[in-house]
């Protein structure tokens, strides 16, 4: 069976085009996501007991180039602070905003 024309000028393109497309597994996954808001959390001075995220329909947000969580941070004194999280996709990585006291 033999290729028509344009199908063999179009098969080069299109091998070249997805080798040089950015790989998809570059951005980070809402789970990867979570981890690295974690981690960031933790990270923070003081070290925080544990972190958690808030549940419901607005406390992940999906937003151009990553995600922003709602979380809550137990210190060790027994002090609880919500707090935000944002992730960058193709950095991956989280920044943690406090609010301000």
């Amino acid at each position: 069976m033999r290729l028509s024309s344009p199908i063999r000028l179009a098969a080069p393109l299109l091998i070249a085009a997805l080798a040089l497309a950015a790989p998809a597994s570059a951005e980070v996954s809402v789970t990867k996501a979570k981890q690295l808001c974690k981690a960031a959390a933790m990270n923070e001075s003081p070290a925080p007991k544990r972190v958690s995220f808030d549940e419901g329909h607005k406390a992940m947000r999906a937003v151009p180039g990553g995600f922003v969580f709602d979380i809550r941070v137990s210190q060790a004194d027994g002090a609880k602070v919500k707090a935000t999280c944002t992730v960058d996709r193709v950095a991956a990585s989280a920044t943690i905003q406090k609010p301000s006291s």
